[in-house]
């Protein structure tokens, strides 16, 4: 779906051989309000990976061709490249961001996904033209965003806690389903607009 150069990479670069585990646990479905993330924390290294519907952070799905929409696609990419103002890390672990990488995609033309589209095509044929045409543009514009980041930690022992500040920026969004995995294990948590601090 996503060609994932930044944080390979930065993984590629840990000692810590588990920490694959966090990039390959699946992602999930495409589910508007949801997003997943892998953290991988080993050394001084604090390795992101973010995958969401694009709709979370913009809006909409469709593509950018209205000057409204491709100022508020701009808008989402730089405020998702600016990660240490979306994830607080403990002042004492000294972190920098050190990287940033924000990718677009499309399911739009995925097999499987035509597929599905077809089923509908044939479950919705009684529908108006008009609703039809609607369900089909909906379906060819399935878009998600991908980001990866790298921070820089001269003392990572101090991480003890994650603030996520996205659901302030991004209304559209509820909840992050976070899979983490550091020296101390592995975690599995979901973070929302209610609770929007992981404790580690």
């Amino acid at each position: 779906m996503f060609k994932k150069k930044a944080l390979p990479a930065v993984l590629a670069s840990l000692s810590l051989s588990s920490v694959a585990i966090a990039y390959e646990i699946e992602h999930g479905s495409h589910v508007h309000g949801e997003a997943v993330m892998n953290i991988a924390i080993d050394g001084t290294t604090v390795a992101v990976e973010l995958d969401s519907p694009l709709f979370n952070f913009t809006g909409f799905e469709h593509d950018a061709e209205t000057k409204e929409d491709k100022q508020t696609l701009q808008k989402t990419i730089t405020g998702l490249q600016n990660a240490d103002k979306l994830l607080v890390l403990p002042v004492a672990a000294n972190c920098v961001l050190k990287d940033a990488d924000v990718e677009l995609g499309s399911e739009g033309h995925d097999e499987d996904h035509e597929h599905e589209h077809e089923e509908h095509h044939d479950e919705y044929k009684k529908d108006t033209e008009h609703e039809h045409e609607e369900h089909h543009d909906q379906g060819a514009n399935h878009q998600d965003i991908h980001a990866a980041y790298a921070f820089s930690c001269t003392k990572p022992e101090a991480i003890n806690k994650i603030g996520f500040v996205f659901f302030k920026q991004f209304p559209e969004l509820q909840a992050i389903k976070v899979n983490l995995i550091s020296e101390k294990g592995a975690l599995v948590k979901e973070v929302t607009k209610q609770y929007s601090e992981l404790s580690l």
